[in-house]
């Protein structure tokens, strides 16, 4: 096996308001990702390494999941929402259906599963001195997401919201001849290859003929294995026992209370707020207007695109230290068949590969952490999403 390089990552304090959750998620990943020193061919933080130029971030959903927002009631024992979605970059383009099956367990409650299925195309330049490889496609299941919603307070105003995103996806699809050794960018993978547990707090404000709803939203990562080991780098004995304590237990693990693939892919716990103002002036209509901020307390990590037997990772050139995304939407709200219609327009920070801040050093995690970018106006309206959906209600 190809030396691993070793390398320290260093922390960055990230935005300060988290609820309790995610803080405790958050001091786990400072204390398993502190500095310390390592044995030749073993490594650090599997976050600390990446390989390969141009490897293929993940780059940011800036909001890709719609909030439907109207004043539609369920009106039988199983409600049904179809929500079908476009977004489109400068390189990939990804088309998503997600279908939302929920029921009220109490009458302030909502327990809801939501299957997405996703088509990605785009392509990939693996190094900066070959040509890039066009037309990857990737299509199937996603990651199945739970969720459990009660509403609290004297008027139902207040809300939380924990959805468990469950790894269904692939996050190891391949491309090429040599299909085994070849792994798709982290942008055209179905799934993180990761659970995440989040929790969203909302207030609703009832206006005269309208409402305003706030919501913040923390969200932290953590893998489980039921093999007890890590099924895609096959380490011998010898290279275990060169490994510090903290290192094994990253491959040798059922459970790790962060971030961190099977492939060495890492991504960071976020939090996120919105607000959103609905119109409902209007007989049969909901007009909706919102903002939408999100941002990653860390930097991600990516895998090598090598084989198994390469396990270099680096940090994502295409890291956004945060996305901000205006919204509209118009939901036509009839009673029985409500029709949802939204566009979202991510405007996010400038990132290493649009200033091209990395180069030389593509494990120094600096330029994709720095605050001081301004957003990248480049990317305005070469990146965005649309959307359209249905609701019904069963039995």
């Amino acid at each position: 096996m190809r030396q691993i390089i070793t390398c320290i990552r260093r922390h960055s304090a990230g935005a300060s308001l988290v609820v309790a959750a995610l803080s405790v998620c958050t001091v786990w990943e400072l204390a398993l990702r502190a500095p310390h020193t390592s044995l030749p061919g073993a490594m650090t933080t599997p976050w600390a390494c990446v390989g390969g130029c141009g490897a293929g971030g993940s780059g940011g959903s800036g909001g890709a999941t719609a909030k439907w927002i109207g004043k539609t009631m369920s009106t039988g024992q199983l409600d049904i929402q179809g929500m079908y979605s476009s977004t489109a970059t400068k390189t990939s383009n990804t088309n998503d259906l997600d279908l939302r099956f929920s029921f009220k367990p109490t009458y302030t409650s909502i327990l809801a599963l939501t299957v997405p299925f996703a088509s990605k195309t785009g392509y990939l330049q693996a190094e900066s001195n070959s040509p890039p490889i066009t037309g990857l496609i990737n299509n199937g299941l996603g990651d199945l997401r739970l969720d459990f919603i009660n509403s609290f307070g004297l008027s139902g105003d207040l809300s939380y919201d924990f959805t468990l995103s469950v790894p269904t996806g692939t996050f190891t699809a391949t491309y090429g001849s040599d299909l085994g050794n070849q792994y798709l960018p982290t942008s055209l993978q179905l799934g993180a290859g990761l659970y995440n547990l989040s929790l969203d707090l909302g207030k609703t404000f009832d206006q005269d003929k309208g409402m305003i709803l706030l919501d913040v939203i923390g969200s932290c990562p953590f893998a489980i294995n039921v093999h007890g080991k890590n099924q895609y780098y096959n380490f011998s004995k010898q290279q275990l026992d060169l490994m510090t304590a903290a290192d094994k237990k990253r491959f040798v693990y059922y459970f790790k209370p962060y971030g961190e693939n099977d492939l060495g892919g890492y991504t960071p716990p976020s939090v996120a707020a919105s607000a959103f103002y609905g119109y409902t002036g209007m007989e049969n209509f909901v007009h909706s207007f919102g903002l939408m901020f999100s941002a990653p307390l860390g930097v991600a990590w990516i895998p090598s695109l090598k084989s198994t037997t390469d396990y270099n990772p680096t940090p994502d050139p295409d890291n956004q230290v945060w996305n901000a995304t205006l919204c509209y939407s118009l939901e036509l709200s009839k009673t029985i068949f409500p029709i949802f219609v939204a566009a979202y327009l991510p405007i996010h920070a400038k990132t290493a590969s649009a200033t091209n801040a990395q180069a030389g050093d593509v494990y120094n995690i600096k330029p994709m952490e720095d605050w001081s970018r301004g957003p990248d106006w480049n990317d305005v309206f070469h990146r965005w999403s649309i959307f359209a959906g249905f609701k019904t209600s069963l039995f």
